[in-house]
């Protein structure tokens, strides 16, 4: 997604790199194009406004949505600033603090997908839903698990195609700030990464029996999404969730485990960040919710 940053800069202008440096790893991070930089020097209301409406002419130029990367200023301007760029344009706002912390992510509740978003999306979760229905059926565990694992490969197939539906990254995005700690990063980076690793190294048949090394996983090109991400999480405490299932009156408990190691030749298998049996339905589940909160077709 293509983004413009708002930059209000104090007067000291050797603190304009600090300010805008982390506005700029903040869209890194999260995959946004910086396409253009716009920087008033912060004081009066009249100046931000007139930055503003700088950035409305520039974006009303663009047929794709664009997201806005700016700080916080007063509650009374971040106020006045997000529902004037919002009703002017269907795009998102996204504020960030001076530690490069995302506080907040706005966007308008009416937009619709396109018509070729639409043919995706109703097709997408049309076979998503299938699939989720059936996973929660507890007949699900009686199939092979080759049976299985083709439709977890599916499920986590359909939901990262449908992560390139811009309103679902603002979900994302949201869940990050909401929601209990690492379950943005689950929702999105995790996920994806699962995903990765089931298509790019096609030579297993079931969950149990997937395993993965570093060197395997840069055989082609290092640090790409799976090495990047394995890195960054190596070492990292176990999460523990659990989830209800109000038709069978059941609580499930499960961990995810990050890899200890993360070296060379050393085996990690899927099972142990997530087994099947209790990973599986809660993936799932994570998966319904960001989808529900993120799309509306017609």
């Amino acid at each position: 997604m293509k983004a413009v940053i708002f930059a209000r800069l104090p007067v000291a202008e050797d603190q304009e790199d600090r300010h805008i440096s982390k506005l700029r790893k903040y869209a890194r991070k999260n995959g946004l194009e910086i396409i253009k930089e716009f920087k008033i020097v912060d004081g009066s209301d009249a100046n931000r406004k007139e930055g503003f409406n700088e950035i409305v002419h520039f974006v009303n130029n663009h047929e794709e949505l664009i997201a806005m990367i700016t700080h916080p200023s007063s509650p009374k301007w971040n106020q006045a600033c997000g529902s004037a760029f919002l009703k002017t344009y269907k795009g998102f706002l996204h504020f960030v603090d001076y530690s490069g912390k995302i506080l907040d992510v706005l966007n308008r509740d009416d937009i619709k997908p396109n018509q070729q978003e639409s043919l995706f999306l109703e097709m997408s979760y049309g076979r998503f839903m299938d699939i989720f229905d059936y996973v929660m059926r507890d007949e699900f565990w009686s199939d092979a698990a080759v049976q299985r694992f083709h439709l977890i490969k599916d499920a986590f197939s359909i939901y990262n195609e449908c992560l390139n539906y811009d309103p679902i990254k603002v979900t994302i995005e949201r869940i990050k700030i909401s929601r209990p700690p690492m379950e943005g990063e689950i929702a999105g980076e995790l996920f994806k990464v699962i995903r990765n690793v089931l298509m790019h190294f096609p030579f297993f048949t079931q969950w149990d029996d997937v395993n993965i090394t570093k060197n395997l996983i840069n055989w082609h090109k290092p640090s790409q999404t799976i090495d990047r991400f394995f890195e960054k999480y190596q070492g990292k405490d176990t999460i523990k969730y659990r989830y209800w299932e109000s038709d069978k009156k059941r609580m499930t408990y499960l961990s995810i485990n990050f890899p200890s190691n993360y070296e060379g030749d050393i085996k990690f298998y899927l099972k142990n960040l997530l087994a099947e049996k209790e990973g599986i339905p809660f993936c799932l589940i994570l998966m319904k919710q960001v989808l529900n909160s993120g799309a509306v077709y017609e």
